[in-house]
């Protein structure tokens, strides 16, 4: 049976996997199907669009595979799944099922010749097994974020430090992402009567991540981390400290999309490289800087 040919016409959302990824699918479950996308020359042999549109629905994703053969009615199947990967197998499959019985298909007439004045030789379709273009690569993992982030922080101060945070980061293509922000957390008070003193923290954070595994519903990420700013101590008698503050370290974050939104958790560690004494008195020591600081946060936020 000689493969059909015809159109891809290509429409899908951030998040979603690409154009080539698609027609992979379809060319690893049949070889009676050979899909050009419609930037690319004319496909030879048969004159039907193969026409595939992704969107998100409640919960989920949707996605519309249309098949148009004029001058016969068009076919139309739509899926619904939890994930956007889940959806474009689903249509793959329907796909390339079509093909395999194109009796089941609408039947196309075959084109007109073209003028005897003027013979020209019917374009070939470009191999499915070519790279996929950058752009199309590219549209499989990114987009911009920016998010919210309730936290707590030991270490900052005497005692548990609850703060809040406000970030922006982005996942770019071939599995790299990052985050940037800004916090702020209370570190708390230690002493009594005169000698109390109180704790605050403001920094600012850097984070490279490596995606771990393939893109999906669920996306951790282990990340290289880094943080600058200031911790301020203010004693009952009205004496302030202000230090730097500087601390590598590590983070391990999961990414869960939730339609339009997103929640990330997240756990950090990391290592202060100035240690500093906190003293009332000579002899009243307050609180130290540990040798390992900690973070825990619940990041909520949605895609740019």
């Amino acid at each position: 049976m000689q493969p059909v040919r015809g159109w891809l016409d290509y429409h899908a959302i951030d998040g979603c996997p690409g154009e080539y990824t698609f027609r992979a699918q379809v060319q690893a479950r049949t070889a009676n199907l050979v899909l050009t996308p419609v930037s690319s020359t004319s496909p030879a042999g048969d004159p039907r669009t193969y026409v595939v549109r992704l969107q998100r629905a409640d919960g989920g994703y949707s996605g519309t595979l249309e098949v148009i053969a004029p001058p016969a009615p068009s076919t139309r199947n739509v899926l619904t799944a939890p994930t956007c990967d889940e959806v474009v197998a689903g249509l793959a499959i329907v796909a390339a099922l079509g093909a395999d019985k194109p009796e089941s298909l609408p039947e196309a007439e075959p084109p007109p010749p073209p003028p005897a004045s003027s013979p020209s030789p019917l374009p070939t379709a470009p191999p499915i097994a070519d790279p996929p273009p950058d752009d199309d690569r590219a549209r499989e993992r990114k987009r911009s974020l920016l998010a919210l982030s309730p936290e707590a922080r030991w270490g900052y101060g005497p005692s548990l430090a609850p703060g809040l945070g406000i970030w922006a980061g982005h996942h770019q293509s071939r599995g790299l992402a990052w985050r940037a922000g800004v916090a702020g957390a209370y570190g708390g008070t230690a002493g009594q009567a005169n000698d109390r003193a109180t704790f605050w923290a403001i920094v600012s954070e850097g984070e490279v991540c490596p995606l771990l595994g393939p893109r999906s519903s669920l996306e951790p990420l282990l990340c290289a981390s880094i943080e600058a700013g200031v911790v301020s101590s203010t004693a009952a008698s009205g004496e302030s400290s202000l230090r730097p503050w500087l601390a590598p370290g590590m983070a391990l974050r999961l990414f869960v999309p939730l339609g339009g939104w997103f929640i990330e958790p997240s756990l950090a560690a990391r290592v202060p490289l100035v240690r500093d004494r906190y003293w009332v008195r000579p002899d009243s020591l307050l609180f130290e800087t540990p040798v390992v600081v900690g973070q825990g946060a619940v990041s909520f936020g949605f895609p740019l």
